[in-house]
């Protein structure tokens, strides 16, 4: 027998033992695989902790939300118009969040223009009027602001309407 040659026993015994024995590689497969399971059953819990947070009710939102435009209407007729227009935004805004519809303070009018299926009538006015007193720093005319005072109250009980809120 040839000594350079290999025993064909040992290079069975070999190849059985690559099958049986798993490598170090492969064994520490286990904890990203667990870990991604960890880091996914966090996630949903969040997402469910996040619903969860009942929202407001709305006459209760209704009420807060009245509260709000009637200091709106004293700075309406006041004619302090950029006032008037971050009480009466906030006030609506505010409302449509308390009752679970869409964050609404914290998008922009667009957006939340965007979010409504059918919008209720004036609530693209309002929302440019309002940015514009606020951001642009237009003046108004201090005989519009008791109008535009109205169309928010108006969108108030039209946005109640939706929710089910009674005054």
């Amino acid at each position: 027998m040839n000594p350079a040659a290999e025993d064909p026993i040992a290079i069975a015994s070999r190849t059985l033992a690559d099958l049986r024995d798993p490598t170090f590689a492969e064994a520490q497969l286990w904890w990203p695989f667990l870990l991604g399971v960890v880091v996914l059953a966090i996630f949903l819990f969040w997402i469910r902790a996040r619903r969860s947070a009942d929202p407001e009710t709305a006459p209760d939102a209704l009420a807060r939300a009245n509260a709000a435009l009637v200091v709106a209407r004293r700075l309406a007729e006041a004619g302090q118009g950029e006032a008037w227009a971050i009480a009466s935004s906030d006030a609506l805004r505010s409302y449509v969040e308390a009752t679970g519809t869409l964050p609404a303070t914290r998008r922009t009018s667009q957006e939340i223009l965007e979010a409504f299926p059918s919008p209720p009538p004036d609530l693209s006015l309002f929302c440019n009027r309002s940015d514009l007193l606020k951001f642009a720093s237009v003046d108004s005319p201090s005989s519009d602001l008791p109008q535009w005072q109205e169309r928010a109250e108006i969108l108030l009980l039209a946005l109640a309407a939706r929710t089910g809120a009674r005054k």
